[in-house]
Protein backbone atom coordinates (compact mmCIF):
# COMPACT_ATOMS: atom_id res chain seq x y z
CA UNK A 1 0.00 0.00 0.00
CA UNK A 2 2.87 2.36 0.77
CA UNK A 3 4.17 1.85 -2.77
CA UNK A 4 0.79 2.79 -4.25
CA UNK A 5 0.66 5.87 -2.00
CA UNK A 6 4.08 7.01 -3.26
CA UNK A 7 3.05 6.39 -6.86
CA UNK A 8 -0.13 8.44 -6.32
CA UNK A 9 1.97 11.33 -4.99
CA UNK A 10 4.16 11.36 -8.10
CA UNK A 11 1.54 10.64 -10.78
CA UNK A 12 0.25 13.53 -12.87
CA UNK A 13 -0.85 12.01 -16.19
CA UNK A 14 -4.59 11.18 -16.27
CA UNK A 15 -3.97 7.70 -17.66
CA UNK A 16 -1.55 6.79 -14.88
CA UNK A 17 -3.94 8.18 -12.25
CA UNK A 18 -6.80 6.10 -13.64
CA UNK A 19 -4.62 2.99 -13.65
CA UNK A 20 -3.52 3.63 -10.04
CA UNK A 21 -7.15 4.02 -9.02
CA UNK A 22 -7.78 0.50 -10.31
CA UNK A 23 -4.76 -0.83 -8.38
CA UNK A 24 -5.96 0.87 -5.16
CA UNK A 25 -9.48 -0.53 -5.57
CA UNK A 26 -8.08 -4.02 -6.17
CA UNK A 27 -5.79 -3.79 -3.13
CA UNK A 28 -8.70 -2.61 -0.96
CA UNK A 29 -10.89 -5.51 -2.13
CA UNK A 30 -8.10 -8.02 -1.56
CA UNK A 31 -7.51 -6.67 1.96
CA UNK A 32 -11.13 -6.81 3.05
CA UNK A 33 -11.66 -10.25 1.50
CA UNK A 34 -8.66 -11.56 3.42
CA UNK A 35 -9.84 -9.86 6.64
CA UNK A 36 -13.45 -11.07 6.47
CA UNK A 37 -12.78 -14.00 8.81
CA UNK A 38 -10.66 -11.99 11.24
CA UNK A 39 -12.31 -8.58 11.50
CA UNK A 40 -11.27 -6.40 14.43
CA UNK A 41 -10.56 -2.74 15.18
CA UNK A 42 -6.93 -3.09 14.10
CA UNK A 43 -8.00 -4.33 10.65
CA UNK A 44 -10.52 -1.52 10.39
CA UNK A 45 -7.99 1.14 11.28
CA UNK A 46 -5.40 -0.26 8.90
CA UNK A 47 -8.02 -0.49 6.17
CA UNK A 48 -8.39 3.29 6.37
CA UNK A 49 -4.89 3.48 4.91
CA UNK A 50 -6.52 2.99 1.50
CA UNK A 51 -8.43 6.24 1.88
CA UNK A 52 -5.47 8.60 1.54
CA UNK A 53 -4.14 7.49 -1.89
CA UNK A 54 -7.69 7.01 -3.12
CA UNK A 55 -8.67 10.56 -2.19
CA UNK A 56 -5.47 11.98 -3.64
CA UNK A 57 -6.10 10.24 -6.96
CA UNK A 58 -9.73 11.43 -7.05
CA UNK A 59 -8.69 15.02 -6.35
CA UNK A 60 -6.05 15.00 -9.08
CA UNK A 61 -8.45 13.48 -11.59
CA UNK A 62 -11.12 16.04 -10.74
CA UNK A 63 -8.68 18.79 -11.73
CA UNK A 64 -7.59 17.08 -14.93
CA UNK A 65 -10.83 15.77 -16.39
CA UNK A 66 -10.37 15.83 -20.15
CA UNK A 67 -11.25 13.53 -23.03
CA UNK A 68 -12.99 10.76 -21.09
CA UNK A 69 -15.96 13.04 -20.41
CA UNK A 70 -16.80 12.89 -24.12
CA UNK A 71 -18.23 9.78 -25.79
CA UNK A 72 -17.38 9.24 -29.45
CA UNK A 73 -18.87 6.67 -31.78
CA UNK A 74 -17.00 5.34 -34.78
CA UNK A 75 -18.31 6.59 -38.14
CA UNK A 76 -18.20 3.16 -39.79
CA UNK A 77 -20.75 0.43 -39.22
CA UNK A 78 -20.13 -3.28 -38.62
CA UNK A 79 -18.99 -5.91 -41.08
CA UNK A 80 -19.35 -9.67 -40.84
CA UNK A 81 -15.79 -9.81 -39.48
CA UNK A 82 -16.16 -7.06 -36.86
CA UNK A 83 -19.73 -7.49 -35.59
CA UNK A 84 -18.88 -10.07 -32.90
CA UNK A 85 -15.32 -8.77 -32.45
CA UNK A 86 -16.12 -7.68 -28.89
CA UNK A 87 -13.79 -5.06 -27.38
CA UNK A 88 -11.84 -4.88 -30.63
CA UNK A 89 -9.97 -8.04 -29.64
CA UNK A 90 -7.35 -8.99 -32.19
CA UNK A 91 -8.43 -12.39 -33.42
CA UNK A 92 -7.87 -14.33 -36.58
CA UNK A 93 -10.54 -15.21 -39.09
CA UNK A 94 -12.20 -18.50 -38.25
CA UNK A 95 -10.58 -21.65 -39.53
CA UNK A 96 -12.13 -23.43 -42.53
CA UNK A 97 -13.42 -26.07 -40.13
CA UNK A 98 -15.12 -23.45 -37.93
CA UNK A 99 -16.66 -21.66 -40.90
CA UNK A 100 -17.95 -24.96 -42.27
CA UNK A 101 -19.42 -25.97 -38.91
CA UNK A 102 -21.15 -22.60 -38.51
CA UNK A 103 -22.56 -22.83 -42.03
CA UNK A 104 -24.03 -26.24 -41.21
CA UNK A 105 -25.66 -24.85 -38.05
CA UNK A 106 -27.15 -21.96 -40.04
CA UNK A 107 -28.55 -24.38 -42.62
CA UNK A 108 -30.07 -26.49 -39.83
CA UNK A 109 -31.69 -23.39 -38.30
CA UNK A 110 -33.21 -22.45 -41.65
CA UNK A 111 -34.84 -25.88 -41.96
CA UNK A 112 -35.96 -26.03 -38.32
CA UNK A 113 -37.52 -22.55 -38.29
CA UNK A 114 -38.65 -22.35 -41.91
CA UNK A 115 -36.76 -19.12 -42.61
CA UNK A 116 -34.03 -17.84 -44.93
CA UNK A 117 -30.81 -16.57 -43.30
CA UNK A 118 -28.87 -14.57 -45.87
CA UNK A 119 -26.89 -11.40 -46.45
CA UNK A 120 -24.94 -9.83 -43.60
CA UNK A 121 -26.88 -11.95 -41.11
CA UNK A 122 -25.53 -15.20 -42.56
CA UNK A 123 -22.07 -13.74 -43.09
CA UNK A 124 -21.77 -12.54 -39.46
CA UNK A 125 -22.94 -15.85 -37.96
CA UNK A 126 -20.68 -17.79 -40.29
CA UNK A 127 -17.70 -15.87 -38.88
CA UNK A 128 -18.79 -16.10 -35.24
CA UNK A 129 -21.84 -18.04 -34.14
CA UNK A 130 -23.23 -15.50 -31.69
CA UNK A 131 -21.77 -13.66 -28.72
CA UNK A 132 -21.44 -10.10 -27.47
CA UNK A 133 -21.17 -7.17 -29.82
CA UNK A 134 -19.80 -3.65 -29.45
CA UNK A 135 -22.13 -2.53 -32.25
CA UNK A 136 -25.06 -2.04 -29.90
CA UNK A 137 -25.90 1.60 -30.61
CA UNK A 138 -28.64 2.71 -33.00
CA UNK A 139 -29.44 6.37 -33.84
CA UNK A 140 -32.79 7.79 -32.80
CA UNK A 141 -32.60 10.22 -35.74
CA UNK A 142 -30.56 10.08 -38.98
CA UNK A 143 -28.63 13.16 -37.84
CA UNK A 144 -27.66 11.76 -34.42
CA UNK A 145 -24.16 13.10 -33.60
CA UNK A 146 -21.19 10.77 -33.23
CA UNK A 147 -19.56 12.95 -30.56
CA UNK A 148 -21.63 13.15 -27.40
CA UNK A 149 -21.30 15.41 -24.40
CA UNK A 150 -22.15 13.95 -20.97
CA UNK A 151 -25.81 12.96 -20.73
CA UNK A 152 -26.50 13.28 -24.46
CA UNK A 153 -26.57 9.56 -25.30
CA UNK A 154 -30.19 8.84 -24.35
CA UNK A 155 -31.53 11.67 -26.50
CA UNK A 156 -29.67 10.52 -29.60
CA UNK A 157 -28.90 6.77 -29.40
CA UNK A 158 -30.22 3.58 -27.81
CA UNK A 159 -29.21 -0.06 -27.43
CA UNK A 160 -31.61 -2.33 -29.37
CA UNK A 161 -30.03 -5.49 -27.92
CA UNK A 162 -30.39 -4.52 -24.25
CA UNK A 163 -28.40 -7.45 -22.79
CA UNK A 164 -25.87 -7.36 -25.63
CA UNK A 165 -25.62 -11.17 -25.80
CA UNK A 166 -26.87 -12.55 -29.12
CA UNK A 167 -27.45 -16.30 -28.99
CA UNK A 168 -26.01 -18.80 -31.45
CA UNK A 169 -28.26 -20.01 -34.27
CA UNK A 170 -28.94 -23.45 -32.79
CA UNK A 171 -30.72 -21.66 -29.92
CA UNK A 172 -32.90 -19.42 -32.07
CA UNK A 173 -36.62 -19.95 -31.57
CA UNK A 174 -39.86 -18.17 -32.21
CA UNK A 175 -41.18 -15.60 -29.79
CA UNK A 176 -44.16 -17.91 -29.29
CA UNK A 177 -41.93 -20.78 -28.15
CA UNK A 178 -39.78 -18.52 -25.97
CA UNK A 179 -42.74 -17.02 -24.12
CA UNK A 180 -44.64 -20.31 -23.87
CA UNK A 181 -41.64 -22.00 -22.26
CA UNK A 182 -41.23 -19.08 -19.88
CA UNK A 183 -44.93 -19.30 -18.99
CA UNK A 184 -44.65 -23.06 -18.38
CA UNK A 185 -41.84 -22.44 -15.88
CA UNK A 186 -43.94 -20.08 -13.77
CA UNK A 187 -45.48 -21.62 -10.66
CA UNK A 188 -48.77 -19.82 -11.21
CA UNK A 189 -50.00 -17.77 -14.15
CA UNK A 190 -53.15 -15.71 -13.87
CA UNK A 191 -55.49 -15.96 -16.82
CA UNK A 192 -55.23 -12.25 -17.59
CA UNK A 193 -51.45 -12.59 -17.79
CA UNK A 194 -51.69 -14.90 -20.80
CA UNK A 195 -52.66 -11.95 -22.97
CA UNK A 196 -49.28 -11.96 -24.71
CA UNK A 197 -50.65 -14.66 -27.02
CA UNK A 198 -53.23 -12.29 -28.51
CA UNK A 199 -51.46 -8.93 -28.16
CA UNK A 200 -49.30 -9.25 -31.29
CA UNK A 201 -49.95 -11.01 -34.59
CA UNK A 202 -47.49 -13.46 -36.10
CA UNK A 203 -45.40 -14.22 -33.00
CA UNK A 204 -44.46 -17.56 -34.54
CA UNK A 205 -42.70 -15.59 -37.32
CA UNK A 206 -40.65 -13.47 -34.90
CA UNK A 207 -37.34 -15.24 -34.19
CA UNK A 208 -35.91 -14.28 -30.81
CA UNK A 209 -32.11 -13.97 -30.91
CA UNK A 210 -31.50 -11.74 -27.87
CA UNK A 211 -33.46 -11.61 -24.60
CA UNK A 212 -33.12 -9.62 -21.39
CA UNK A 213 -35.14 -9.50 -18.21
CA UNK A 214 -35.96 -6.15 -16.71
CA UNK A 215 -34.43 -5.87 -13.28
CA UNK A 216 -36.83 -6.29 -10.44
CA UNK A 217 -40.12 -6.99 -12.22
CA UNK A 218 -39.74 -10.21 -14.23
CA UNK A 219 -40.78 -8.70 -17.58
CA UNK A 220 -38.81 -9.68 -20.68
CA UNK A 221 -37.59 -7.71 -23.69
CA UNK A 222 -36.85 -9.61 -26.91
CA UNK A 223 -34.90 -8.56 -30.00
CA UNK A 224 -36.35 -10.57 -32.85
CA UNK A 225 -35.80 -11.11 -36.53
CA UNK A 226 -39.13 -10.30 -38.15
CA UNK A 227 -40.16 -12.82 -40.82
CA UNK A 228 -43.82 -11.80 -40.96
CA UNK A 229 -43.13 -10.34 -44.41
CA UNK A 230 -40.76 -13.11 -45.49
CA UNK A 231 -38.47 -14.04 -47.15
CA UNK A 232 -36.18 -11.14 -46.16
CA UNK A 233 -36.30 -10.32 -42.44
CA UNK A 234 -36.87 -7.08 -40.68
CA UNK A 235 -36.17 -6.57 -36.98
CA UNK A 236 -38.35 -5.73 -33.99
CA UNK A 237 -37.94 -5.18 -30.25
CA UNK A 238 -40.94 -6.40 -28.25
CA UNK A 239 -41.44 -6.25 -24.50
CA UNK A 240 -43.92 -7.38 -21.90
CA UNK A 241 -45.84 -4.36 -20.72
CA UNK A 242 -46.43 -6.15 -17.41
CA UNK A 243 -44.38 -8.78 -15.56
CA UNK A 244 -45.10 -12.49 -15.67
CA UNK A 245 -46.87 -12.92 -18.97
CA UNK A 246 -48.60 -9.61 -19.58
CA UNK A 247 -49.47 -8.21 -23.04
CA UNK A 248 -46.68 -7.40 -25.47
CA UNK A 249 -45.82 -4.00 -26.90
CA UNK A 250 -43.55 -3.05 -29.79
CA UNK A 251 -40.73 -0.78 -28.66
CA UNK A 252 -38.88 -0.45 -31.98
CA UNK A 253 -39.36 -1.85 -35.47
CA UNK A 254 -37.35 -1.91 -38.71
CA UNK A 255 -38.68 -3.32 -42.00
CA UNK A 256 -35.23 -4.20 -43.38
CA UNK A 257 -32.60 -5.98 -41.26
CA UNK A 258 -29.79 -5.14 -43.71
CA UNK A 259 -30.41 -1.41 -43.37
CA UNK A 260 -30.73 -1.77 -39.61
CA UNK A 261 -27.39 -3.61 -39.49
CA UNK A 262 -25.63 -0.94 -41.55
CA UNK A 263 -26.69 1.85 -39.17
CA UNK A 264 -25.38 0.23 -35.98
CA UNK A 265 -22.34 1.90 -34.43
CA UNK A 266 -19.88 1.20 -31.63
CA UNK A 267 -17.95 3.52 -29.36
CA UNK A 268 -14.39 4.39 -30.18
CA UNK A 269 -11.67 2.62 -28.26
CA UNK A 270 -10.22 5.45 -26.19
CA UNK A 271 -6.62 5.00 -25.04
CA UNK A 272 -5.27 7.38 -22.39
CA UNK A 273 -1.52 7.87 -22.01
CA UNK A 274 -0.84 4.35 -23.28
CA UNK A 275 -1.81 2.68 -19.97
CA UNK A 276 -5.63 2.78 -19.83
CA UNK A 277 -8.15 2.11 -22.55
CA UNK A 278 -11.91 1.93 -22.55
CA UNK A 279 -14.93 1.73 -24.74
CA UNK A 280 -18.26 2.93 -23.39
CA UNK A 281 -16.95 3.02 -19.79
CA UNK A 282 -15.60 -0.54 -19.93
CA UNK A 283 -12.00 -0.27 -18.73
CA UNK A 284 -8.78 -2.17 -19.32
CA UNK A 285 -5.36 -1.31 -17.86
CA UNK A 286 -1.84 -2.10 -19.01
CA UNK A 287 -0.25 -4.29 -16.35
CA UNK A 288 3.23 -5.77 -16.85
CA UNK A 289 2.99 -5.22 -20.59
CA UNK A 290 -0.45 -6.84 -21.05
CA UNK A 291 -3.94 -5.42 -21.18
CA UNK A 292 -6.37 -6.77 -18.61
CA UNK A 293 -9.72 -5.95 -17.03
CA UNK A 294 -9.82 -4.88 -13.36
CA UNK A 295 -10.24 -7.77 -10.94
CA UNK A 296 -13.68 -7.97 -9.37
Amino acid sequence: MAELARAAEKAQAPGELLRLRVFVDEARNDYWNASAQDFDARNFMWGKAFDQPGKLIRDKLEHSRTVWDIDRLEPQGPTAETFFNFWGAQRQTGSPETLSANTALIDDAERRLGIAIGGQLRAAFTQDNGGYTDFCNYPRQPWAPLTLSPGAYQDNWFNPFHSGLIVSVQHWRSATDFLAEREANLVEVEAENKRWRDSQQGLDRLIAICASERKGNGAWTLFCLDYRNAPEPGAVVIAEAEPFGGPLEVLEQWPDFERFFQRLRRFEMLEIDGVVRWRNRVVEILDNGRWRAPRG
